[in-house]
């Protein structure tokens, strides 16, 4: 039985990296300018992993009895919130969903919410 409990306390500490991350794209992007090419987007992607990762990493640990559903349920959500803005972004500045993006971002938050359980489960033995 899933405990939505554990999985919306992962998502939100995601989700509140996640917001954190992207503002500080914004911030960096206005003040000193990320161009096209630049690999610091890479960096900030990493800490968005990052905080994706722990928050599958406190779901598992609420719910060591099934964390890897817990773990991966939580990291899918949080992803699942940001997506669904992405998307009405892309809307308002009449750009289409990009699909490729969506599921290429999606598996790589599943493999951070799993990550994060594993970390979970290495805690505790």
């Amino acid at each position: 039985m899933i405990d939505w409990r554990a999985v919306g306390a992962g998502a939100a500490l995601a989700l509140a990296v996640v917001v954190v991350t992207m503002v500080a794209v914004e911030v960096v992007d206005a003040t000193v300018g990320i161009g096209a090419g630049s690999n610091w987007v890479f960096l900030f992607y990493l800490v968005a992993l990052g905080g994706l990762a722990a928050g599958g990493r406190l779901a598992a640990r609420r719910r060591p009895d099934a964390p890897l559903v817990h773990g991966l349920l939580a990291a899918l959500t949080a992803y699942a919130a940001v997506a669904i803005l992405g998307m009405v972004v892309r809307l308002t500045v009449e750009k289409g969903p990009d699909p490729v993006a969506l599921a290429f971002n999606a598996l790589m938050a599943a493999s951070a919410g799993i990550l994060g359980t594993l970390a979970a489960e290495r805690t505790t033995r």
